[in-house]
């Protein structure tokens, strides 16, 4: 039989929002989870990346605590950027 899976992308906020506000259990449960897979996208990343590095939660670094968790749920689950997704990013702003 086979396995019905989540996929996801989530946006940058929706990271920092997860690391803020959902129980430790949740986080680990996306983490671990078979039926579920993260996708990570190199400009998700970078918006991390460019999160401040003095900003603290639970008296960590912010920036780290979300790069930490990105890396781990993403794995390697990138997608690839390309002049479509380019085109479509520019057409946003």
């Amino acid at each position: 039989m086979n396995k019905v899976r989540l996929r996801i992308l989530f946006d940058t906020n929706v990271f920092s929002m997860l690391v803020e506000q959902a129980p430790l259990e949740f986080l680990e449960r996306v983490r671990y989870s078979d039926n579920i897979i993260v996708y990570g996208f190199s400009v998700v990343r970078k918006e991390l990346r460019d999160t401040p590095k003095h900003l603290k939660h639970a008296r960590k670094s912010f920036r780290n605590i979300l790069l930490s968790f990105y890396d781990s749920v993403v794995g390697k689950h990138g997608l690839l950027f390309t002049s479509v997704i380019g085109l479509l990013l520019k057409n946003t702003q």
